[in-house]
């Protein structure tokens, strides 16, 4: 079991460049990645998305990435056309003011715009740059979620081990719910018609509301899902969509058994095991 919630950072320092990167990562019912990069490295946005969505499902992860270059590759161009149309105002202006000088290199530099400089982006270079020290963070993430999921999953495992004595009492109190179901029958037939009372009929009475109200094929799948429940969450695969599921199934059974009981013990039971239910939701809500 991962948790959702996890914080990871990396740094690495060299002759050309300094990188950090840090990963904080929060529950999210979807992926939701929100990835800050240095203008520098932003054509690589769409390659750093898709190498965390190949290894995060679910939660939101805020990504933030930051790079220093000591040293920057460039390319300096001369503008031709600029020089050329500079070099014939300046003189025609020493032309009209009667100077009689030559126009040299140190008027031109004076003038902006002649000289461009470019970055060179070269995207494998500035990969090859940022994948290990993402492959890094995202591993020190990985490990603060396998952490906070331990406790996660030891704490789930208290309450299924709960919910599981729940259902045994339930079980226990069965035969005196059947027993109820028959005094509750044959009290009323005898107290509406005294000593005229039809044994058969009582019986079939009895039978109709075993029928109606018997609940030990709630709690044979109750016991299902929780076998389920427990198998499911010693997997190494992502459990969180399919225990947010058993959670559902578990509360749909007891709340069918709580709506044919009639037994205070029972009763009692159910609104435990539906607490229970609801604190392991929450405890799930942070899971992967």
């Amino acid at each position: 079991m991962k948790s959702m919630t996890g914080f990871g950072y990396s740094e690495q320092v060299t002759d050309e460049f300094s990188i950090t990167a840090e990963m904080k990562s929060y529950n999210n019912r979807y992926l939701d990645l929100n990835i800050n990069l240095p203008p520098v490295l932003s054509p690589l946005e769409e390659q750093v998305r898709k190498h965390l969505s190949e290894h995060i499902s679910r939660g939101r992860v805020d990504v933030y990435i930051k790079m220093r270059e000591f040293i920057t590759a460039s390319e300096i161009v001369v503008d031709e056309d600029a020089v050329k149309k500079h070099m014939q105002a300046l003189q025609k202006l020493a032309d009209i003011a009667g100077i009689d000088e030559k126009i040299h290199l140190s008027h031109l530099l004076r003038i902006d715009g002649l000289l461009k400089s470019y970055s060179i982006f070269d995207p494998d270079k500035y990969w090859n740059i940022l994948s290990p020290i993402l492959e890094d963070c995202l591993s020190k993430l990985d490990v603060s979620r396998v952490k906070e999921g331990k406790t996660i999953e030891k704490d789930v495992l208290g309450l299924i081990d709960a919910l599981n004595k729940e259902v045994e009492l339930i079980t226990r109190e069965v035969p005196k719910f059947e027993e109820k179901i028959k005094t509750m029958v044959t009290d009323k037939f005898r107290e509406i018609l005294e000593n005229q009372v039809d044994e058969n009929r009582v019986l079939q009475e009895i039978a109709s509301l075993f029928i109606r109200y018997d609940i030990n094929e709630e709690l044979s799948r109750l016991s299902a899902h929780l076998k389920s429940f427990q198998d499911t969450i010693h997997t190494d695969t992502l459990v969180g969509r399919k225990l947010d599921f058993l959670c559902q199934e578990l509360n749909r059974e007891v709340n069918t058994i709580g709506s044919k009981s009639i037994v205070v013990a029972i009763n009692n039971s159910v609104v435990n095991c539906k607490e229970v239910i609801e604190r392991i939701r929450e405890q799930l809500r942070n899971v992967e």
